[in-house]
């Protein structure tokens, strides 16, 4: 058996607890790979140590190799992951005994071709952010081809379920139950009272254009990818968001339910 280690190197502790990971699976027998070995990307499965933009980053790499993902939080709340630090090398214990789960997690793909940048082609399992850089942007949001509404906000959000209870959250869009096959847009800050977010089949394609008016013409309007892969549009440019040919495999050691979850995770912690 062969393991992948990918951890967020730029914190201390998540170099220290993959040493930690790497001694105890050689003394298993078993070998640690990291990213630039040959074997990393043939790897039985990758520990993930970090939080969840750890997880997030992760998961854009192995979901098109189809690779799955057990993520032991040493970060602050650690939403994806299936164990804290305490309890991580029992839950890998577990993995190798064949005692776990994986969930399939829908992921969305973003493509654009801007007047100003080279085309983009890219895969969230949380969301797709556009804002104005804190200035109100105008959009106008179609569904299948179909018009939908034009709104005045400070962003859109849109969002897949395991997304849903990240920024989409914080912008008072619902929270959906992970292994749902849907997708939520959420205006952020909206000029308009009745701008409510929408829930759509995740099958469904949106497409998005950047439209300024005499209320809001804000020179650059940037698209965020899972908090990062930042690109820029400007006014006419169009965003097709789809659901993904991949998805992100997640492990799990536990029979926490996701509602147990969630009230552990966003409720209880500050």
């Amino acid at each position: 058996m062969v393991i992948g280690i990918y951890s967020n190197k730029q914190k201390d502790e998540c170099r220290a607890y993959a040493q930690v990971v790497t001694d105890w699976l050689h003394d298993k027998g078993i070998q640690p790979v990291t990213e630039g070995h040959d074997l990393f990307y043939e790897a039985n499965f990758w520990v993930v140590l970090g939080g969840d933009g750890t997880m997030l980053r992760a998961s854009h790499i192995a979901a098109p190799l189809g690779i799955a993902l057990l993520g032991i939080n040493v970060g602050l709340v650690g939403y994806l992951t299936d164990a804290d630090r305490q309890e991580g090398l029992l839950s890998l214990d577990k993995v190798i005994r064949g005692e776990f789960i994986k969930e399939n997690r829908s992921m969305l793909s973003v493509e654009c071709t801007a007047k100003k940048t080279a085309p983009v082609n890219a895969s969230a399992l949380n969301e797709i952010y556009i804002s104005g850089y804190g200035k109100m942007i105008g959009l106008s949001i179609s569904v299948n081809g179909f018009f939908m509404e034009k709104i005045r906000a400070d962003g859109l959000i849109v969002a897949t379920p395991t997304g849903s209870t990240a920024h989409n959250l914080s912008a008072g869009g619902p929270i959906l139950k992970p292994d749902g096959n849907m997708t939520v847009i959420t205006a952020v800050c909206p000029h308009a009272h009745r701008a409510r977010p929408w829930i759509i089949d995740a099958e469904d394609t949106v497409e998005v254009t950047a439209e300024a008016d005499v209320y809001c013409n804000p020179q650059k309007i940037n698209v965020v990818v899972d908090g990062e892969n930042i690109f820029e549009i400007s006014d006419g440019d169009k965003i097709n968001i789809t659901k993904s040919k991949f998805s992100a495999c997640i492990i799990k050691t536990n029979n926490i339910d996701f509602f147990s979850v969630l009230r552990k995770k966003m409720i209880l912690n500050p």
